[in-house]
């Protein structure tokens, strides 16, 4: 062949070299955005998050949903404390013939309670509970609307001179008709 002929073929390789490059550039990306992508997916599914703590300086939120499976533990001296409470408390007007609240004999502390709407407000006050007491049915202190409350219950836990050693809150529903 002529010189002309060698100089086509020259180029011509020379341009199929390129191309063969950049589809080796893309190749390599994408590996790498492919691995990228498997880590963020195995980082994500084999993580654990951590349950908030529903816990500050007044005790820990026990709900309905959890009441059962938690054992409420203080740590105050060797004491501890259980709560043992109706969770829904029907009221008509101010009073409630199915609100319970007892303080178990296997408790080591005298306790009271206040029973509080969301915003902090107490409704109810109850005397000193003493070991193996309990009290059925109250009476609010404040006459609410009739519906449906979210509430808490403060437990206060006290010391032989009616000092309080510790508290606890339990989360409550009650309705008023």
């Amino acid at each position: 062949m002529s010189e002309t002929g060698q100089n086509v073929e020259a180029s011509s390789e020379k341009q199929t070299g390129k191309k063969g490059n950049g589809s080796k550039i893309i190749i390599i990306i994408l590996l790498v955005v492919l691995l990228i992508a498997a880590g963020i997916i195995i980082y994500l599914l084999t993580r654990t998050e951590e349950e908030p703590e529903v816990m500050d300086n007044r005790g820990t939120v026990i709900t309905e949903d959890n009441a059962s499976d938690v054992i409420i533990d203080q740590e105050i001296d060797d004491a501890y404390y259980e709560v043992s409470q109706t969770l829904d408390w029907h009221f008509n007007g101010t009073q409630s013939d199915d609100a319970y609240v007892a303080n178990d004999p296997s408790n080591k502390r005298t306790v009271y309670f206040d029973l509080m709407l969301e915003n902090g407000e107490v409704i109810y006050s109850s005397p000193y509970i003493p070991l193996g007491s309990e009290i059925k049915g109250i009476t609010l202190d404040k006459q609410l609307d009739p519906g449906t409350y979210e509430t808490i219950v403060m437990y206060h836990l006290v010391d032989d001179d009616g000092k309080e050693v510790s508290s606890l809150k339990v989360g409550l529903t009650i309705y008023v008709n």
